[in-house]
């Protein structure tokens, strides 16, 4: 990684300031430590998942880490069918919540959205009844231009049969049996309006005779068919997503493959004709736009190497490795239009770590022209980490957000760790996550919220989002400061 004098300043920032975290061993829970002067005032949105449908919420919390309100994540129709929170929730202008659910427990639907009121009282629900289309992990509510009208992008496997493996150049010999991720579009009713999927834009170098075969190099604007394992289970595994509204265009976190990716909705979109805008988002109009994060992947730069005796490495020309969240910076904010993302770290070379990185794609040829190689790091513009990794490491999960006074809202997941960081690298206000996630049924209040956790206890929080005082949806509502989630417990009843 190159060091920056940005990176220098960050890192023995941290140095000071890890002792204020809490990831390993014994530490507090709720909020830690705030500088009122440093810190950007607001509210703060998470959700729970214990798996007890009496103790999934999503909270709001003042940067004291009081609750000031709470939505009850499992609805009437789903209790007792094991359901429970699809890693977030995110607050609309309008006051209400749109959360996603799922089930490991086998009810119909496996996974769906829904939008809440203010009360917790189911306003509409989203679902993909097409067989083998399974939403998960990242959803996002935008503003479609051509519809003029809010719509619902997410995340979604999209099953894949035997013929369209091997026309899109898989080995015929072979069974295959994968998913590949692709994006979905559905407007306010229900309806499924836009579509794009991985298969469609892949590329091939094991047989000329085979469809999509060409020079990986020479094809940057698609996926190689295979890397890695190739067509095996959800092979670009897709945990993020974010819409440009500006450029009309989609921004995929590929895990899997350590990067991420930009594909155009404006100019694939077909207002009222879901195929035909199927099938544009299939042709070449859907090919990437822009990536970042792991050059290897389409043979534009080196890859990780190991010494002889396994102890010491290089991560090549690696930038990403295991990362979520991805995200433009909106407009306004400092950095706007750059990139943000936490970069897990747990498949490096090295030593493990987690890193959240801004990258500025303009330093290159993107959006002018429509593909950037091998320019990778002269792109990566500021980012935090910690001198010792068990200060800031999230194997998973995890999300960021940039403030309006350039700090940095992070969510590191694993250890429910959420904390605001300055440009500069100073921590200047932390909060401990108090609720376990996956509890026995027969679970009491102190196995459920804690003020003390350690490493063996579970407060896993996919995501954080934070909200201005000013938020047209928290306008007129009783935000009066309730006392903190293990005063209140957030409820008496235990199943």
């Amino acid at each position: 990684m190159k060091i920056t004098a940005i990176s220098i300043v960050a890192i023995l920032a941290t140095a000071v300031c890890a002792a204020f975290a809490h990831e390993a061993f014994h530490g507090p829970t709720e909020l830690i430590y705030n500088d009122p002067e440093k810190s950007v005032n607001g509210y703060v949105m998470f959700s729970v998942r214990p798996r007890l449908d009496d103790h999934e919420f999503t909270y709001l919390i003042d940067m004291q880490g009081n609750v000031l309100h709470k939505w009850k994540t499992i609805t009437p129709a789903y209790r007792g069918k094991s359901y429970f929170i699809e890693k977030t929730a995110r607050l609309t202008e309008k006051g209400t919540i749109v959360q996603g659910i799922m089930t490991e427990g086998g009810a119909k639907p496996g996974s769906l959205m829904q939008e809440l009121d203010w009360d917790g009282n189911l306003v509409r629900e989203f679902i993909d009844r097409r067989e083998g289309y399974i939403y998960h992990h990242n959803f996002k509510r935008i503003w479609n231009n051509k519809l003029n009208d809010w719509t619902i992008i997410f995340t979604s496997q999209i099953p894949m049969t035997q013929q369209q493996a091997v026309a899109a150049g898989a080995d015929p010999s072979k069974q295959w049996n994968a998913a590949p991720d692709g994006v979905v579009e559905m407007d306010m009713k229900g309806n499924v309006v836009w579509e794009w999927w991985t298969l469609d834009h892949v590329v091939q170098d094991k047989n000329p005779g085979w469809p999509n075969y060409g020079v990986i190099k020479e094809h940057p604007r698609k996926i190689d068919l295979n890397w890695g394992a190739g067509l095996r289970g959800n092979f670009t595994h897709q945990n993020a997503l974010d819409y440009n509204q500006t450029l009309d265009q989609i921004v995929v976190s590929n895990s899997t493959m350590s990067e991420f990716y930009v594909i155009d909705h404006g100019g694939t979109f077909v207002a009222g004709n879901f195929q035909a805008g199927k099938a544009r988002a299939a042709g070449a109009a859907g090919d990437i736009l822009y990536r970042w994060g792991n050059p290897n992947v389409y043979d534009s730069g080196k890859g990780p190497t190991y010494e002889a005796d396994g102890n010491r490495s290089s991560e090549g020309d690696q930038q990403l490795h295991f990362h979520h969240d991805i995200q433009w910076i909106k407009d306004g904010l400092p950095g706007a239009g750059n990139f943000l993302v936490f970069n897990n770290g747990a498949r490096r070379a090295g030593g493990y770590r987690s890193e959240v990185v801004e990258i500025h794609p303009y330093a290159g040829a993107y959006p002018g022209a429509k593909y950037l190689a091998d320019e990778s790091a002269k792109q990566k513009v500021w980012s935090f980490t910690s001198v010792e990794p068990n200060s800031f490491y999230s194997a998973h999960i995890s999300s960021v957000q940039r403030l309006p006074n350039g700090n940095t809202r992070v969510m590191s997941g694993r250890h429910g760790h959420m904390f605001q960081v300055t440009r500069a690298g100073e921590v200047v206000w932390e909060y401990i996550v108090p609720v376990m996630d996956i509890v026995e049924p027969t679970a009491t209040l102190k196995d459920i919220y804690k003020k003390v956790i350690s490493d063996k206890d579970h407060n896993w929080t996919f995501a954080a989002q934070w909200y201005p005082a000013d938020h047209p949806g928290l306008a007129g509502r009783d935000l009066t400061p309730k006392g903190k989630i293990t005063d209140i417990l957030a409820g008496t009843n235990v199943r």
